[in-house]
């Protein structure tokens, strides 16, 4: 097939970590700016609850695993602010997180 990026999965996704820097969870561009993830990955970056109503505010690192700093060799690691956050719901529903990275995802990524 012409005209699909199949190299969008390796432009697209970003791994979340903890204060150790070890991955606890992944998460997607939806914007210039903006992650995608779950509510419960951010919660297991800080320790925090996943089923709290308030978002335990704060910030966390991603990555982005398949993109490479020319000078490191290494993912670009980006500070992120949690700026929404919708908790485990008692059915079960919700476990949506939204980080807004401090400044532009590297060049080359993509929204899915």
């Amino acid at each position: 097939m012409t005209g699909l990026d199949h190299a969008l999965g390796t432009r697209v996704v970003v791994r979340v970590l903890d204060a150790g820097g070890e991955v606890v969870g992944g998460g997607f561009f939806v914007g210039p700016d903006l992650v995608a993830t779950c509510a419960h990955v951010v919660a297991t970056a800080i320790g925090a609850d996943p089923y709290a109503a308030q978002s335990p505010g704060g910030r966390v690192r991603i990555d982005v695993p398949l993109f490479r700093d020319p000078e490191t060799e290494q993912p670009p690691s980006i500070p992120a602010e949690i700026t929404r956050w919708v908790p485990i719901g008692d059915d079960g529903t919700g476990d949506i997180a939204v980080l807004r990275l401090d400044g532009r995802a590297p060049e080359g990524t993509r929204m899915p």
